[in-house]
Parts: C-alpha cells; structure tokens; sequence
C-alpha cells in the first residue's frame, strides 16, 4: 500500500486511480476478475428486454423466511408449495423432492454447494422467467461480461450507451419476438408493448396452457412469484456500448451466436442448449479476450493497431484427448505455459495503455481528441503515433511523463521503497522511453497478485477450468527451473469436451450450411478460436507423429459422437454431421 501512496503522491490521485486496476477499458470492458458464465445469461435476457442494466429485485423478499436472511433451496420449495400449481407437495418429503428439481433444472446454490440448506447464488437460463430473479444479488458480481455481451451483440455503432433498438438480429427493447436469443427461451410468453412496465396487466405475462418442460415450468413459478422483473439499476442504468478492440474476433463471436440460435435453437434439447450456449460463450470470451490482448501488444511494438479484422487469437494446442494420452496433455500444457509468457508481454502493454491514455488526458493538444467510449481504436492508433515522435505534442507528452517518472522514482525513495521500480525509474531507460519506464514501475509495484493473476482468474472463469463442457484443464505440477530449483505450479491445458465438440460442429453447419469437411474444421478451429490439432504453436516443439495422433483421436471421437461421417479413408469425403435438425423458422437467406 505504501507504493501505491507513492503513486497518489506523485502523480494524483484521479491518475493514481486511472493506473492501479487490472482493468483496461480502452482494450477489453470487463473487469477481469473471475465469474460465472452459467450465471451471465439471465442477466443478458433481461438486458435486451429491458434496455438497461438490471436493479434490485424481490426474489430474496419472495422466497427468504426473515429479514436479512438469504433464501435456500428449502426456503424456495416451502414457498413454492404454497402456491396453487404445487398441490401434494405439503410433506417434507415432497418439499425435499421439490427442492431436489429445483437443483436439477432451475436454481444453484453458491459455490456449487449441495444440499438445501446453502444460500442460493444462480438461476439457470431455462425460460424467459430466469430474468425476473435477481441472482447473483449484485448484477456487477458478473463484473460487466453481461453488458459487454449485450454490447458485442447488438452491435449499435456510433453512440456511447446501448439505446432501444429495433434491430433486425439482437433487439434491445423492442419487439423481443425477433430477438434469436429470446425467441429461444420464450415459450409461452406474452410479450407487454412497454418492456418499461414490469408488472401488471400490460407487462409480460405467460400464457399457462403452453406445451412447458417441468424446468420451464418451475422457472416460470420462480418468476410470478416473485411479482414482477427487477427494476432498471438506479446508479448507473446504461449499458455501455464499448466493445473488445479486436473486432474481428468479436464479429465471429456475434456470428457463431446468431447462426446457431437461428438454426438450432428451437430444435436442441433445452438440457442441450444452455450448455451449449455456455460453451459458446466461453469460448468467445476466450478468444476476444486473448485477440484484443495480442493486438495490444502488436501496437505496443509499432505504436499502431493491427488490421482488427483479422487479428487472431493467441494460438494453443488442444489435447483431443483430454488427458488421457501423457504425451498429448503434456504438449498442451506446454502451450499453456507459452500462455503465462504471453500474458506477462501483455500486462506490460496494457500497463503502456494505461500510463498513455492517462497522461494524454491532461495534454492540451490531445484532450480533445479523448473518446467517451467508441472510437477507441483511433484513440490507441493516436496515442501511438504520439509516443513514436509523429505528433506535434510528441515532445511536451515525453517531457511530461519523464517529469512524472522522476517524482514517483523521490516518492518510493521517501517511501522507503528502493525497490526494482525506483532503480528502474533512475535508469537511462526512463529517459529514452519514459512512458515504458513508468509502465514497468506500475507493473513491479502492483505486483503480478494484483495483474496475471487476475487475468488468470479472468481466463479460467471463460474457459470454465475443470467443468465438464469446459475448454480448460488445470493441475498442479512441479517444474525444474534451470536455476536447478523446483516450482511449483498450475498447469492449464486446452481440452476439447463433448458439448464443446458439440457446440463447434453445429456452430460451423450453421453458418457455413450444406456440408463441411474435417480438414475445413480444423482449419476453423485454428483461425476462428486459435485451436490447435494437428500443428504445434510457437514455443512448443512437437512431433509429427503425436500430432497426428491428436488428429486421430478428434476424428475418432467426433465419429463416436455422431458429428462426423465418411465414406471413405478419403480425407475430402470426411464431412461434418449434425445430430438436430434446423429449426423450422430458419433464414431463407
């Protein structure tokens, strides 16, 4: 804490604050800290319906047996009970067995808890209803992905808050029939004309004759009696509209999303879908995560942004057969540990980003030019262009930030921190490239608890670490360093689950349509989602025979799940297959 006193010292509190966070809104608007992809789509729904971000809610109020006190599964059954619809269920037993479907398909307790008796912290997305409860409590618990999403997907260009929009694909506000993402879960809603109105006659009602599954069912019950959606949150409504940098990465998120909903949506199982979707998610803010940090550290090198179309993720093996084969799992987590040398570069430029931006802030020449949120790929490109010496305020802008190295360098010192971070702030590197230097210092005082970690918890939460339809595998191991010293740490590897399989197969039919080749597959997995199979990455030697093993046994498994076909040994005749037929309200086009 000291050292970060001594930023506040030397450099202001207001810039102080701008540096000393994990979170770099100009590249990546989330706050990267871990969360619950389960969690996120709720809070999506109701944010296309509503327009806003989501408020305060009555589901504690509805369901808890005193004040303060959080509900349980027991809370919720005994209430449920009460109502109408739940005749017979007025024994402990029957409530027990209530409660036991409410943990199945509707509700789960925090941490993954069993039993009745934990504080219940998710609603699962089963209809439309999972919106109407507020779980988690706090809607920044999810730490800004849902509002990213709703941005990502909506895709409004040109305006600082995501408004009402009567979009032709993601709607916000208006006509939710034509929303892919609701239209899925909707069954047997009846939609209000005011999305402002949250209870009554004229809000959403629910049509109690339609053709529900027992989850819809009981989802639906969890939502009327909770009385009405959340309200709109009173600090800070809007959803802001900024997006990842890498904008390719998030247009092929936007349409993997779209085309399997429209395809799929109405045909796959529910048990089917939510995983699905949730493997989709994840692996989409994988892959913008990773693509926006590479294009960072591209403009950190050249002081210009990368071609964001076309900037790809941050390429990894993929062990197909998730950890069975020693040798497959250990080349994947050698790819994991080029992984943790990636994010370290990246913390670094995301430091520069920061340490730029702020400073540019309080330039004459440049405040002008600051974005409130679109138009941050020019704001980098400029600020680049300033660091390089290309700017009229180039000079005065390293002038300024020398000045700042040099009062936070007397601060630590005063502080009693003659640490890494003053000796770097001394050194002529500061005087060469001042704004490095002082992103260097930030970085050593902070300390990686502060950055990788986060990023780590950040990474681990999208890829859904150790989840049964997750991308990540994590284990502790212990590594020889070539000092001669053994450490001890975590090792991720990328792993290709079932759903995850399932998910990309029908993803790749649904957009490309008619028939796709094996080799066409791997060839999206490697430029869509930076998934390897039968290529090592950067930094990892690999043998070509193990490499076609791993291509084996994804083919092997895929024929095992019913996703691929062949006629042949032939590798063009090797063609994807789905398991669910198109939905009937499918595009034309």
């Amino acid at each position: 804490m000291s050292q970060r006193q001594a930023f506040i010292d030397a450099l202001g509190k207001d810039m102080a604050n701008l540096l000393w966070t994990a979170n770099t809104l100009q590249v990546y608007p989330a706050t990267l800290q871990n969360f619950s992809v389960g969690s996120l789509l709720p809070a999506v729904i109701y944010m296309f319906r509503r327009g806003f971000r989501r408020g305060q809610g009555s589901f504690s109020q509805a369901f808890s047996f005193g004040a303060n006190v959080r509900p349980t599964i027991w809370s919720v059954s005994g209430k449920l009970s009460e109502l109408g619809q739940f005749e017979g269920f007025d024994s402990n037993t029957s409530k027990d067995i209530l409660g036991d479907l409410l943990l199945a398909g509707a509700l789960e307790n925090k941490g993954g808890a069993e039993g009745h008796t934990s504080e219940v912290q998710r609603a699962f997305p089963a209809h439309y209803y999972s919106s109407w409860l507020d779980l988690p409590q706090a809607v920044a618990n999810l730490r800004f992905v849902p509002e990213m999403l709703v941005a990502l997907l909506a895709n409004q260009k040109d305006v600082e808050n995501v408004g009402i929009s009567d979009a032709e694909d993601f709607t916000v506000g208006r006509n939710p029939e034509r929303n892919p993402l609701l239209r899925v879960f909707e069954k047997g809603v009846i939609y209000g004309n005011n999305a402002a109105i949250l209870a009554g006659g004229e809000a959403d009602k629910v049509d109690g004759l339609a053709d529900f599954s027992l989850e819809e069912w009981l989802m639906i019950q969890l939502g009327r009696t909770c009385g009405q959606a959340p309200e709109k949150l009173r600090a800070s409504p809007s959803i802001s509209a900024n997006q990842p940098i890498a904008t390719g990465s998030a247009g092929i998120f936007r349409q993997d999303m779209e085309f399997l909903l429209r395809h799929y949506g109405l045909t796959i199982p529910r048990r089917g879908l939510s995983p699905m979707l949730e493997c989709l998610i994840g692996i989409g803010l994988w892959q913008t995560f990773l693509s926006s940090l590479g294009a960072v550290i591209y403009w950190e090198r050249h002081h210009k942004l990368p071609d964001l179309e076309h900037c790809h993720s941050f390429h990894m093996f993929a062990d197909a057969s998730s950890g069975s084969d020693p040798r497959l799992r250990d080349l994947a987590e050698a790819s994991g540990f080029e992984l943790i040398r990636f994010i370290h570069e990246a913390t670094n430029a995301l430091a520069v980003v920061r340490v730029s931006d702020a400073a540019a802030r309080d330039n004459l020449d440049l405040v002008d030019h600051v974005p409130n949120v679109r138009g941050l790929a020019d704001w980098l490109n400029l600020l680049g262009l300033v660091r390089s010496g290309g700017h009229s305020a180039s000079a005065f802008f390293r002038q300024d930030v020398f000045a700042k190295c040099n009062r936070l360098r007397n601060g630590l010192i005063q502080q009693n921190e003659a640490s890494e971070a003053a000796e770097l702030l001394a050194s002529p590197f500061a005087r060469l490239n001042p704004t490095r230097a002082l992103a260097e210092a930030l970085t050593l005082s902070m300390g990686s608890k502060m950055l990788q970690t986060k990023y780590f918890m950040f990474l681990d939460s999208a890829g859904m670490v150790n989840e049964p339809h997750g991308l990540l595998k994590k284990r502790k191991v212990s590594r020889r360093l070539e000092s001669g010293r053994t450490q001890r740490g975590d090792a991720r590897s990328v792993i290709l689950t079932n759903a995850l399989l399932d998910t990309l197969v029908h993803t790749q039919l649904a957009k490309i349509g008619g028939s796709v080749s094996f080799e066409a597959f791997l060839h999206a997995l490697k430029e869509d989602y930076g998934i390897l199979v039968d290529e090592a990455p950067n930094g990892v030697a690999a043998d070509r025979e193990d490499l076609l093993r791993n291509r084996s046994i994804l083919e092997k498994r895929l024929r095992d799940l019913g996703l691929l076909v062949g006629v042949n040994d032939a590798e063009s005749m090797k063609r994807l297959r789905a398991r669910y037929r198109t939905s009937e309200n499918q595009p034309t086009s």
